[in-house]
């Protein structure tokens, strides 16, 4: 009899680690770093890799400023997108609308988490930077290369040009939730690394980099932070990490990385925003310089708004003519269709400014006392 209680137990047991086994290991290492750390890593500094920032967003204004109320102070007319029944299913689609409206709906009493995006104009953006003041040298953002490659003849910026970008590609999001609500399980459609600032409140990420994408199907097909291994045994293979992002932190993540996100806190508000020009070349992307695999994405939505003029695969090829339907006029709120002075103007011009990332970072090398820049350690890329 012991024997056999023995033997029985060895079995649960065995079966127990076989189970735990066939379930996502998480071994995706997400680090915690500093600005100073930041600059003198160069594995980080490729732009490869997720990790959190710390120290920086906690010196902001916006830590103290942002409040529901002191949105609607500064930018009550921006468009939301509200959905009054969480963000995780794909077929709950949300309402468009002014800020002022859908805060009204938000602080009602409700039984269900709600989730709010902005996707910021030009306006409102200009409306709430002042309250991120400063990021790290790592973080090149637009605030180094927009106003100056998107320049009408006489020397002034192109706004007009400058708020299409921002609607059109989702630049800037603000991002308002209560506990429980999130995003479902998916990658972006451009390649430009993102970061996220959590104002207010924490939030739990997956992440999964670009190079496991054989393990997942079509975006919310999978709900990754509590997969149904049955639908979906893929999953447990994929090469993924978890992390709880405080208040305060800012996370980054690369290029077309799959992601998704839990709030635990209500309320909760971040801004994201995305960078390009700040990646070194990866070989899991149809053109390495990640960079101009996003000026191919841009081409690619002109082309599905401006015929061409010839077959060239550049920018400033095509007819001002219009093809595609401009969805805004008829649904107020939703984002316009790319701009002519975008495609046939811009994004070449703009190119050039994202193509320096080899100057900027010998001058962050430079600034940490690197003589050279250092190389960078081996990475999930290296087996490609």
């Amino acid at each position: 009899m012991n024997r056999l209680l023995v033997a029985l137990v060895a079995l649960s047991t065995a079966v127990a680690l076989s189970a735990a086994a066939n379930v996502q290991q998480w071994e995706l290492e997400i680090p915690r770093v500093t600005a100073a750390e930041l600059a003198s890593n160069a594995t980080l500094r490729t732009g490869h890799h997720a990790y959190i920032l710390t120290g920086v967003a906690s010196e902001w204004p916006a830590m103290k400023r942002w409040t529901l109320d002191y949105m609607h102070e500064k930018i009550p007319t921006e468009w939301v997108d509200y959905y009054p029944e969480n963000m995780y299913s794909m077929e709950k689609k949300p309402y468009v609308q002014r800020y002022e409206e859908a805060l009204q709906h938000f602080t009602q009493p409700s039984d269900t988490s709600r989730y709010m995006q902005l996707r910021l104009s030009l306006e409102g953006w200009e409306a709430l930077k002042s309250d991120i003041t400063a990021f790290p040298e790592a973080f090149w953002t637009e605030e180094h290369w927009i106003d100056s490659c998107m320049r009408k003849p006489d020397g002034e910026r192109d706004a007009a040009a400058i708020d299409n970008f921002f609607r059109v590609n989702q630049w800037n999001f603000l991002l308002i939730g209560e506990k429980g609500t999130g995003i479902f399980f998916h990658r972006d459609h451009l390649a430009a690394a993102s970061w996220q600032a959590h104002i207010k409140g924490r939030k739990t990420w997956v992440l999964c980099p670009f190079t496991q994408n054989k393990y997942f199907e079509t975006a919310g097909n999978i709900f990754a932070l509590d997969a149904d291994y049955e639908k979906s045994p893929q999953f447990a293979d994929a090469l993924c990490g978890k992390v709880t992002a405080q208040e305060s932190e800012i996370l980054y993540y690369p290029a077309y990385w799959w992601h998704m996100t839990e709030i635990l806190d209500t309320p909760s508000i971040g801004m994201t925003g995305l960078m390009v020009g700040i990646e070194d070349e990866r070989p899991d992307i149809e053109w390495p310089r990640v960079h101009e695999q996003f000026y191919h994405d841009l081409v690619h939505k002109c082309e599905q708004c401006y015929p061409r003029k010839t077959r060239s695969r550049v920018a400033g090829s095509f007819k001002r003519k219009r093809i595609c339907d401009d969805i805004s006029t008829q649904w107020p709120g939703a984002a316009p269709p790319i701009s002519f002075d975008v495609c046939n103007k811009y994004i070449t011009r703009c190119y050039k400014a994202w193509d320096t990332k080899k100057e900027r970072d010998a001058k962050l090398a430079a600034s940490a006392g690197e003589t050279q820049p250092a190389e960078p350690q081996s990475s999930y890329y290296d087996e490609l």
